[in-house]
Order: structure tokens, then C-alpha cells, then sequence
């Protein structure tokens, strides 16, 4: 996948370093590794990401995937931009999700809500099966955002690396160094 790309999306280290929660971070924002753009660390970054933003409530999200990222050795700029899975728009689709998924898992009965126990029973009835839901998810997404930007990662690799060897074998054989059949062999292999 090109930097210019993965770049163009990302925010910059400068605004990054302008969020007042972050500021808390200082002088371990200067580490180069957090702003690397290579496959693993925006891996690691957008999983860090995804995962903080499933279980921390918004508002806290990027200074704590920041500190995920800095643990986990990932980009920063890609987990600050990830924990917006949950925004303002998504969180209730989201969050109704989760309560079912955690309903189905820990098998509650869905009746505690509608009965006539006061409001912190009824919170506490949903607040169980809601976490795990989010939980759940949270992992879940993660190893989607993961594996999902390396195979992305490495289909983009790919197909510029066929790009480069089309693009020589035509230049050869424009200059007629080339037969028109090219005998294709993996690079690092002998003939």
C-alpha cells in the first residue's frame, strides 16, 4: 500500500501533539517509532485503536490508545484515527449490538429492563451483558483491523511489485534486451 496513501488519512504528528489530552505524554511523543508507516505498526496501531474505541466511553478513547500504541510499539496517528469507529453516529447502533451480543452470551433474560426494579437495579441488569458485548467486539474488531491491514497491506504490495516487473519487461523489450516471452521466477530464486 503507498505511505502517500496510508499517510493522506492519518493525522498529522503536529495535530496529534496539539490535543491537550495528550499533552500529558510529552517528551514520548518525539519517539520516531510512533510515527513509522509500515504494515506492523499501523496494524497494531488501528487494532489498538479499534479496541480502545469499542471499550472506553468517548472522550478518553485517544489518549488511551495513544498510550496502547506506545506500549504496543504501533503508529499513533492510526490509533488516534481508529477509536472513531465509535462516534456520535455509530454509538447507538453499537452500543444495542453489544447488549445483544452480551445477552445471547451470558443467556439474561431480556424482562429485567420492563420490570418494576428501580432505575440502578435495571442499569446494573444491563451494564453486565453490555460490557461483554463490547468486549467481545472490541476483540473482535481489533483482529478484523489487524489481519484485515496486513492482507490489505500486502495485496497493495503485491500488485505494485507485478506493476514494477510488467513495466520493465516492457521497457526491455522496447529496447529489444527482451524476448516477448519473459520467463517469470520469484525474486531470491535461482533459474
Amino acid at each position: 500500500m503507498s505511505k502517500k496513501v496510508v499517510a493522506k488519512w492519518l493525522p498529522s504528528r503536529e495535530s496529534l501533539e496539539k490535543m491537550r489530552h495528550l499533552r500529558v505524554l510529552g517528551p514520548l511523543l518525539a519517539r520516531p517509532w510512533l510515527w513509522h508507516l509500515n504494515r506492523r505498526s499501523v496494524a497494531v496501531g488501528l487494532a489498538a485503536g479499534v479496541f480502545i474505541g469499542f471499550i472506553i466511553p468517548m472522550g478518553l478513547q485517544i489518549p488511551i490508545a495513544a498510550v496502547l500504541a506506545f506500549w504496543a510499539r504501533g503508529n499513533l496517528a492510526a490509533a488516534a484515527l481508529s477509536t472513531l469507529v465509535t462516534n456520535p453516529f455509530t454509538v447507538a447502533p453499537i452500543y444495542y449490538l453489544a447488549y445483544r451480543l452480551g445477552m445471547f452470551l451470558t443467556g439474561a433474560d431480556p424482562a429485567a429492563w420492563s420490570s418494576d426494579l428501580p432505575v440502578m437495579a435495571k442499569l446494573a441488569a444491563v451494564g453486565g451483558p453490555l460490557m461483554l458485548g463490547l468486549a467481545v467486539l472490541g476483540v473482535v474488531g481489533a483482529a478484523l483491523a489487524y489481519f484485515g491491514t496486513h492482507a490489505i497491506w500486502r495485496l497493495f504490495a503485491t500488485r505494485a511489485w507485478q506493476r514494477r516487473l510488467r513495466s520493465r519487461a516492457q521497457k526491455r523489450r522496447a529496447e529489444g534486451t527482451l524476448s516477448p516471452v519473459v520467463q517469470r521466477t520469484r525474486p531470491g530464486t535461482r533459474d
